[in-house]
């Protein structure tokens, strides 16, 4: 046990029955590193997934309240029209995440554009039951290009084109 590579933890050598080299210390400390990036990993997908899995919810319970009521009183159809615009984006973006290692995040993908294609058709035929819009310069036709502008300037990505900029 009084080898030169053990140091002065004779105590941790008896108590283990090994002697641990720094190499082996590094390797042992570089799994738990690993295992903790990876547990890392997992839970944030978990929680995109359980974000947009709730954003999917509230969507059908929406699609739900304006089938029944026959009504978007009270609705702001230039929300549901960058909704959809922003599921699309999700659409090519996705592909760029670790999102794609999951099958459930396909079909919460699928649905959740699916939803806001309906809310935004049931916004355009129901379009006659509201009476309140936004004014001429925060209507979506207007904000959406402004973004688009503003997203090429201001993005997170190192190139000026990249992905990044659906983010």
């Amino acid at each position: 046990f009084g080898s030169s590579h053990c140091g002065s933890s004779i105590q941790r050598v008896a108590e283990q029955g090994v002697c641990l080299t720094p190499n082996h210390r590094w390797r042992q400390q570089h799994r738990r590193d690993s295992r903790r990036v990876t547990v890392r990993v997992i839970m944030e997908v978990f929680l995109f997934l359980l974000g947009y899995l709730v954003q999917f919810a509230a969507s059908c319970l929406l699609l739900w309240k304006i089938w029944k009521y026959k009504s978007i009183y009270g609705l702001s159809v230039d929300t549901q029209a960058s909704y959809l615009l922003a599921a699309i984006a999700r659409c090519v973006w996705s592909l760029e995440t670790r999102l794609v290692e999951t099958k459930l995040a396909y079909l919460e993908l699928c649905m959740s554009t699916a939803a806001a294609c309906g809310l935004c058709f049931l916004c355009w035929q129901l379009y006659h039951t509201t009476s309140k819009h936004s004014v001429p310069f925060l209507r979506v036709y207007a904000t959406a290009p402004a973004s688009l502008v503003l997203a090429f300037l201001f993005h997170p990505g190192d190139e000026w084109i990249s992905m990044q900029i659906l983010v």
